[in-house]
């Protein structure tokens, strides 16, 4: 019998093949349509067809990077303000995924299916012509900004820093935290979320079909990355306005709602970070009352987000 480790890895080799088969044969049709009118098109899918795979590749010893430059993390900060809203997100989503071997394997997929997704997108994009943020210039725009916060505020997850102790024996409030060596410090902001939201705002000009299919997923990666626990909840309200932030600068034109979602994004992004990073010994006397301002984030970015999106289809 195969195992599941070793079901991934097939699964695995299966998909880096077709893959490859994929880009030789979008090659070819560019090289062959090159005095074509439809030249420009072959080539974009060309394009985004070698973006994802080389961002992968790239992204990999910058995560190794994030560790050996940040050896300790402020995992400690963000777990303390999770615990202030009265629960354990991460805790509780993972009894949820870990209990079913079905939904744990679910959230692999999703977590596994997000450069396949963003593809799709720019796909549906291609056939569409709409001149809005283009979805794969959005993703990259996500992981520059993004990427340079991991070194401001390194922080490597649940699973990561409490190991063995997660979910089920989190202590109440330690003093330190002991985080796996080599662990990425990837934590804030979740990208996978931004990237998951961000094409959920593609998706509005797209039909209900794919806003259904796109809303299924951001919800699904959100159970994932906190299920497996990769992310504490914090690090998807501070993605909120990284994304907005993304959105406003990939649009294709300049508006006053560009630069009114530019203008919140930036403020709410660093007014978190801040928050995070100066307001830690006060988190426990404000408790509960931090889910004010995460829910006007969320409603903030959804409103300015959906403006930059244009009307729904």
């Amino acid at each position: 019998d195969i195992d599941t480790g070793q079901a991934h890895r097939l699964l695995g080799l299966v998909l880096y093949y077709q893959g490859l088969g994929s880009l030789a044969f979008l090659a070819v049709r560019a090289w062959r349509s090159r005095s074509d009118p439809e030249s420009r098109r072959a080539v974009l899918l060309l394009m985004a067809g070698m973006t994802l795979p080389l961002f992968v590749i790239a992204s990999r010893p910058l995560l190794v990077l994030s560790a050996t430059a940040n050896p300790e993390t402020l995992d400690l900060l963000a777990f303390a303000f999770d615990r202030s809203l009265g629960l354990d997100p991460s805790a509780t989503a993972a009894r949820f995924v870990l209990n079913s071997p079905l939904i744990r394997e679910l959230a692999l997929a999703t977590y596994a299916a997000l450069p396949l997704v963003v593809a799709v997108a720019f796909a549906m994009q291609l056939r569409q012509r709409e001149r809005r943020p283009d979805s794969l210039v959005v993703f990259m725009a996500i992981a520059l900004i993004g990427f340079p916060i991991y070194f401001l505020y390194p922080v490597a997850g649940p699973v990561f820093a409490f190991g063995a102790l997660f979910p089920d024996h989190l202590p109440a409030l330690p003093v330190a935290v002991d985080v796996l060596p080599g662990a990425p410090r990837n934590g804030m902001p979740s990208l996978h979320f931004a990237w998951a939201l961000a094409l959920c705002f593609h998706a509005r000009n797209a039909g209900f079909r794919a806003r259904l299919g796109y809303g299924a997923f951001l919800w699904l990666t959100a159970l994932a990355i906190l299920g497996l626990g990769e992310h504490y909840l914090i690090d998807l309200v501070v993605a909120l306005p990284l994304v907005l932030v993304a959105l406003a600068l990939c649009a294709p034109t300049s508006t006053i709602y560009r630069r009114r979602a530019l203008a919140a994004g930036i403020v709410m992004l660093a007014a978190w970070l801040a928050w995070l990073t100066w307001g830690a010994s006060t988190f426990a006397g404000v408790g509960r009352a931090h889910w004010l301002p995460m829910v006007l984030t969320l409603w903030l970015v959804m409103h300015l987000g959906k403006r930059l999106a244009g009307p729904r289809l």
